[in-house]
């Protein structure tokens, strides 16, 4: 397995699952001009489409300890579930998993208006030796696919007719 790696998941691949192995990538993440510095984990990956990227991920796991301790030095590896955003995160060991739904809440991005999923959460923390120590977690999910948002179809009842997508100043296709 590569350090980040993914696939298609669910039965109609609806959801993006991403791997990532945070003992082999944990490393010293030295950034210029900000302090403190800090170890963990920092990688990025192109999700091909048919002809060129559809998706552009970044996942960022940090230790949240003094960087004098040694157990920030490495990953310890736990086991738990939990929930970044509307995205489950599960640990087993030193593997991280996180499913994205591609029916998501997507934004905007800033710079080019493209669909965005980004997540930012002190998520979960492991007691060692040395004490404990809480890890953040930050996805930076990105469209680069057409520009259209990708939602969920909903259905509303409306004047006695089902409208397809919601009522027509609300249509989700107008993106």
């Amino acid at each position: 397995m590569d350090l980040l790696d993914w696939r298609y998941a669910g039965h109609q691949k609806d959801i993006i699952q991403l791997s990532a192995d945070l003992d082999r990538g944990w490393g010293h993440l030295e950034k210029k001009g900000r302090k403190p510095d800090y170890w963990g984990f920092d990688r990025q990956i192109y999700l091909p489409g048919k002809s060129e990227p559809e998706f552009w991920c970044h996942l960022y796991v940090v230790a949240l300890g003094p960087i004098t301790w040694e157990s920030v030095r490495t990953f310890p590896g736990t086991v738990c579930r939990c929930e970044l955003g509307y995205n489950s995160v599960s640990v087993n060991g030193s593997r991280m998993v996180v499913d994205i739904p591609l029916l998501n809440a997507w934004r905007p991005t800033n710079e080019s208006g493209r669909e965005r999923i980004f997540e930012n959460e002190p998520l979960f923390s492991i007691t060692t030796p040395d004490g404990v120590i809480r890890y953040r977690v930050q996805l930076w999910f990105v469209n680069l696919g057409p520009r259209h948002m990708l939602v969920k179809p909903e259905y509303e009842m409306g004047d006695g007719v089902a409208l397809v997508g919601g009522r027509p100043e609300s249509n989700p296709r107008k993106f």
